[in-house]
This record gives C-alpha cells, sequence and structure tokens, in this order.
C-alpha cells in the first residue's frame, strides 16, 4: 500500500508503533493524511482492498477524521470475517479536540518494514502531544 501512496504522491504516515507494522494483525490503523491528500488516499485503499477481495463495509467522516472500515470473509479459513478499521486523520487529536496539523509530521517520513512513518523528533512531539491533550 506505501509504494502505491507514494506513485500517487500522497502524503500518508503511520501513526502506530513502527514495531506493530507488517506484522498481519488485523484491526485498527490509524494513519495521518496531508489535508489536500485525502481524497486521493482513500482512492488508493479502496482500490487495493477491491483488487485484493476486502469490501467497504463502513465509511463516515466527522471533520478531520475520516473511518473506513473494510471486511473480507477468510474462504476455507474457518476465521470468518475479517475486519481492518481505518482512521483517516488530517490533523492530530481525539473526538473533535484537535491540536496539531497533519502537515508537520509528513515532513522527512522514514520507513520501516515498508511503512512510513513520521520522522523520530515528529513522533517523540506527537507521542508528548497525545499524553498531555489525550491523555491527560
Amino acid at each position: 500500500m506505501w509504494a502505491a501512496f507514494e506513485e500517487a504522491r500522497t502524503r500518508v504516515v503511520s501513526l502506530r508503533d513502527p514495531h506493530w507494522a507488517g506484522n498481519g494483525i488485523i484491526g485498527d490503523y490509524d494513519l495521518l493524511v496531508h489535508p489536500s491528500d485525502l481524497a486521493r488516499a482513500l482512492t488508493v485503499i479502496k482500490s487495493i482492498a477491491k483488487s485484493a477481495g476486502w469490501h467497504t463495509l463502513f465509511e463516515e467522516r466527522i471533520a478531520n477524521h475520516h473511518q473506513l472500515v473494510l471486511w473480507h470473509r477468510a474462504e476455507g479459513s474457518g476465521q470468518g470475517p475479517h475486519h481492518i478499521n481505518l482512521d483517516l486523520q488530517n490533523a492530530l487529536g481525539r473526538k473533535g479536540f484537535y491540536y496539531a496539523p497533519s502537515a508537520p509530521f509528513l515532513v522527512n517520513p522514514v520507513r520501516w518494514n515498508g511503512v512510513s512513518f513520521p520522522s523520530p523528533q515528529a513522533r517523540v512531539i506527537a507521542l508528548a502531544l497525545h499524553m498531555l491533550l489525550d491523555k491527560g
């Protein structure tokens, strides 16, 4: 997916810990997207999902947050349907309270295991803001 983001010139980084990347866990992913790239990011995600047999189960946009839930039935696995929750945000924040725009966190991203993340300096700032303003 990250190669497709780059090909589409879409500025996106993962907000999850780099140690979680690429381990195949199906679950919740938080992506930080430049505001002018949100539509392109959604197009890339939906195109890749469709080609892999995933379907859009739910989609909602609230302010700076776009939630996309994808569904896939793993045929023959006996595990039933699987879901991926993608939260695309164009600002750092929580529940309608946005405290930092995305642009500074998209500068000089680093790649780990094929996934783009904010630079180490930006991750420290994002974590400090998260702990102070989200968890307080």
